[in-house]
């Protein structure tokens, strides 16, 4: 056997059992929080392989995981948003199709934006479903109006990055 595989199994034996628990803190599914366990040490097995050294394994392997496990849920949420599309595009009623779409579209938009770090998502709220204005956000959270319009980009930006990741993996 070779050292890398000697140093994952040793790494599996003192870690393994952390790693499930991040994963099941996020992760409700026993089969799901598995294939995280699995992904992450896969992972760390790899990076060793090539040589690489990583210095606090501990914090790897928990950030691999609580990465992964939150990669998951995203989706998993994003499946189920999307798994009735062919009952909106035989809808009768094209208005209430469009509707229901724009429902799901902002259930999603809601769902991302909880995601989202505090401050920003306390603009993007506060913005964006109370139509307030930045300098009333920024008078309310306390900061500059100039944080308060950074700080509702840097979340725009996220959104609709998570969005365009959703869109491109129900295409694939």
């Amino acid at each position: 056997m070779n050292p890398s595989a000697d140093h994952t199994r040793d790494i599996v034996d003192r870690y393994g059992d952390l790693v499930l628990q991040v994963a099941w803190r996020v992760l409700p599914d026993a089969d799901e929080v598995k294939d995280i366990y699995q992904e992450t040490f896969l992972q760390y097995h790899a990076v060793v392989k090539r040589g690489e050294t990583i210095h606090y394994p501990k914090a790897w392997l928990c950030r691999t995981a609580t990465n992964a496990a939150f990669k998951r849920q995203r989706q998993r949420r994003r499946q189920s948003l999307f798994a009735d599309d062919t009952a909106l595009e035989n809808h009768p009623d094209s208005k209430a199709a469009k509707e229901i779409e724009q429902n799901l579209l902002l259930n999603q938009v809601r769902q991302l934006a909880a995601e989202l770090p505090e401050r920003q998502r306390q603009v993007f709220v506060l913005r964006n479903f109370q139509g307030m204005p930045f300098a009333e956000i920024a008078a309310q959270l306390d900061c500059t109006e100039q944080t308060a319009r950074a700080s509702e980009y840097k979340a725009l930006k996220k959104i609709r990055a998570w969005m365009n990741d959703s869109w491109k993996e129900t295409e694939a």
